[in-house]
């Protein structure tokens, strides 16, 4: 007996920026900093707007300094000085090439880094290339998928409060925190809502609206009185009314092929519902369609449910 899945989900489509990026040149025109102000920061440990690479660093370590730096305050990088907590010049050879590196990985960060041009400095009779990253970015920049923030001397990935947090602050609001323009807070189902928040406060009274609201589930609106709060997407998805109208992408279609061979004879069912009542039905269609097997425990059979053992694991 074969199970084939097909889950479609709602994919959110963003309309087009009025300005379009360039990826041609990411970078701008910025004064460099002088020998005297690099030399300075050369007798300093490395820090959160702070960082030293060799010349031969890989491409992955500079597109990563360069997203924790602008998911921050921003920062001076410099190429050609090793050693972290004691740094020690070494001086680049091929300055031509570094800037190219240093191009390179601000295009693989996403979205593309725009930043001041690399520039060359001679300290100590050594060449070194500075790169700055301005504090103020207005955009979120991740790598690969990788959210990096600087922590102390290193780059590492943001704790989901802390992206979310930078998110916020940056006016990059997610399409779930979105308000549709025709939405109002009767879509909601308010019985669904109301077990919602009772097994969340463990049965206690609590503020619906408030809880709604700094779960995404609500946005607050100009106006006062109660129609204050209308529902994001979040909150249509979650506790809507009417799923299907408003979102007829978000599915999922069941299929179930009579033998080991996609045929013409099978069984199939669309769910469109709200998310939780989707996942529900989609697992209760699971567990009565799979073949389900079972097992010797000394001398007891037990029954094993394939789906739960498979998310277990």
């Amino acid at each position: 007996m074969r199970f084939a899945l097909c889950a479609l989900f709602l994919v959110p489509c963003f309309p087009e920026t009025e300005t379009p990026m360039t990826y041609e040149q990411p970078f701008t025109a910025a004064p460099p900093l002088s020998a005297a102000e690099i030399a300075d920061l050369l007798t300093r440990t490395e820090g959160p707007r702070l960082a030293f690479l060799r010349e031969k660093a890989k491409q992955s370590d500079l597109a990563e300094t360069l997203v924790a730096f602008a998911n921050g305050q921003g920062g001076t990088l410099i190429i050609g000085v090793s050693g972290r907590a004691r740094p020690r010049v070494e001086g680049v050879q091929d300055v031509p090439a570094t800037r190219e590196a240093v191009l390179e990985a601000a295009l693989e960060c996403t979205p593309p880094l725009v930043l001041p041009l690399p520039a060359p400095v001679a300290v100590d009779g050594a060449t070194l290339v500075v790169v700055v990253v301005p504090p103020g970015l207005p955009q979120v920049y991740s790598l690969h998928g990788k959210y990096l923030q600087r922590a102390q001397m290193t780059n590492q990935p943001m704790l989901p409060d802390a992206l979310r947090r930078l998110l916020m602050a940056r006016g990059e609001v997610s399409w779930e925190r979105t308000v549709p323009d025709d939405a109002t807070f009767d879509e909601l189902d308010t019985a669904r809502v109301a077990a919602y928040i009772e097994r969340l406060s463990n049965g206690l009274p609590g503020d619906t609206l408030a809880i709604l609201y700094r779960r995404g589930c609500l946005a607050r609106t100009p106006q006062n009185g109660p129609e204050e709060y209308r529902p994001t997407n979040a909150g249509l998805l979650l506790f809507g009314r009417e799923v299907e109208r408003r979102f007829p992408q978000a599915e999922i279609t069941l299929v179930q092929y009579r033998g080991t061979d996609l045929a013409d004879e099978f069984e199939r069912e669309d769910i469109c519902d709200t998310l939780p009542e989707a996942v529900r039905r989609a697992e209760r269609w699971l567990m009565e369609h799979m073949r389900k097997g079972s097992r010797m425990v000394g001398l007891e059979r037990q029954d094993v449910d394939p789906v739960s053992a498979a998310c277990r694991a």
